[in-house]
């Protein structure tokens, strides 16, 4: 199992951002299932309407990618509050709390976190993760 975040996810979906990482990472969705916590939902759809807006993908490009989504082995985990831990990492690696959802959520689970997002990279490493 991995933790992804809305960049790996997104990518998938925009040409642009087609690359050697977004193929792996889907991947590894596939072959090893994938945990997010609860604002990955949010933060994709938010993406895909402003994307819309601003003429990157279509309607129907939109229907497509969240039908393919929904389709995969992501689970969102909502099994508790975390908001001690998100706002702690927050601060400590200067993350907006969103960000440190995923970084909570891959922390307490020892589990490896795949993102596009350079801070949260650096996040990742200063915690020590895969």
């Amino acid at each position: 199992m991995i933790v992804i975040d809305a960049s790996v996810a997104l990518a998938w979906y925009f040409k642009d951002e087609a690359d050697d990482f977004s193929r792996s990472s889907a991947a590894r969705v596939l072959a090893e299932t994938a945990i997010v916590p609860p604002v990955f939902a949010s933060e994709v759809a938010n993406s895909l309407h402003f994307a819309t807006n601003r003429g990157r993908i279509t309607d129907r490009d939109v229907r497509e990618a969240v039908d393919r989504l929904s389709k995969l082995p992501i689970r969102i985990d909502a099994n508790r509050l975390a908001l001690h831990d998100e706002l702690q990492l927050a601060r400590t690696h200067d993350l907006t709390v969103y960000d440190a959802s995923y970084l909570a959520l891959a922390r307490r689970l020892r589990l490896p976190l795949l993102t596009r997002d350079a801070d949260l990279k650096r996040a990742v490493i200063a915690e020590k993760l895969a």
